[in-house]
């Protein structure tokens, strides 16, 4: 039996930026001293309608329960955009859970709602979904749930413009002496991560999804692809799946926000020659990069 809310949840315009900051303020005194409380923006802008005073309480909780469990290490906390949701996720290098636990982590203990059970019944309240991935005992592991965002008139004319409006791929000339790499992105804040990294090396061209992916591959022939998972109309590994077909020696690596084991055997067995974690760190794609041209085309 779910828990009972005594009224129904509000409906408010929510900051997550803001949010997310205000939570790394108040959470950082109760970590322990050994670990690490790093947090991740996923946007540069991103709001939310929801309930904020329930949206706290799961994050909270959350924290909390990777505070029990990583006496020392690191603990990361952030969000990053979906095409229709905002997924937050508490991530830790602490105890892990093992495959049968994670079955039955959410279910209530002696019939009390507390805990995880309880940021499961409030998720569902706000619509959203929850789950938890982890390699197993002593490997970490990584809590997430999503929160549906609802795009209002503006955004869906400004959709729309887009579909009939030409978007430039890349904003400088090729220049024939450097390598071309292709982005597939669809969130643009982290595509303009990713371009302030790689700019200065590499000619970068920039797909928003799958299908612009393919076609630009095709059109433009890069050394290399950097391949969001998570894309709108076709995903990272259809793309992929579509581009092998016609050329299988490309190097192209596997951008996600999920690096557990199961996801990399699947990355790994899916056509990509790597994979990057985000949040991205430079020093990591810059050498992963290097590495595969490297290795020739």
């Amino acid at each position: 039996m779910s828990f009972e809310f005594d009224s129904k949840p509000a409906k408010v315009e929510v900051d997550v930026n803001e949010f997310i900051m205000s939570i790394a303020g108040a959470a950082g005194k109760s970590v322990p001293s050994r670990t690490i409380l790093n947090h991740v923006l996923g946007a540069m802008k991103c709001k939310v309608n929801t309930d904020p005073e329930l949206l706290s309480q799961v994050m909270f909780n959350l924290l909390d329960n990777a505070c029990k469990f990583t006496s020392r290490g690191s603990i990361t906390f952030g969000y990053e955009m979906l095409p229709d949701a905002v997924c937050f996720f508490v991530r830790d290098t602490g105890a892990g859970i093992s495959a049968e636990r994670q079955m039955t982590l959410f279910d209530p203990t002696d019939g009390n709602r507390h805990g995880l059970a309880l940021c499961k019944d409030i998720v569902e309240s706000l619509h959203g979904e929850i789950g938890v991935e982890s390699d197993g005992e002593g490997k970490g592991s990584q809590f997430w749930f999503t929160l549906p965002v609802e795009a209002d008139e503006d955004d869906n004319e400004e959709a729309e413009q887009r579909d009939v409006t030409p978007t430039p791929v890349f904003e400088k000339p090729l220049d024939a002496s450097r390598p071309t790499i292709l982005v597939a992105e669809d969130n643009d804040s982290n595509y303009f991560l990713v371009s302030s990294i790689l700019e200065d090396e590499y000619n970068l061209i920039h797909a928003h999804n799958g299908n612009e992916a393919v076609e630009l591959f095709a059109e433009y022939n890069p050394h290399l692809v950097l391949m969001d998972i998570s894309m709108p109309d076709m995903d990272g590994y259809e793309a992929t799946s579509i581009i092998r077909c016609s050329n299988t020696d490309v190097p192209i690596i596997a951008v996600t926000a999920y690096a557990f084991q199961a996801d990399r055997l699947r990355i790994m067995d899916s056509g990509f020659n790597g994979y990057i974690s985000k949040p991205i760190d430079a020093d990591h794609l810059m050498t992963e990069i290097a590495r595969l041209l490297n290795n020739g085309r």
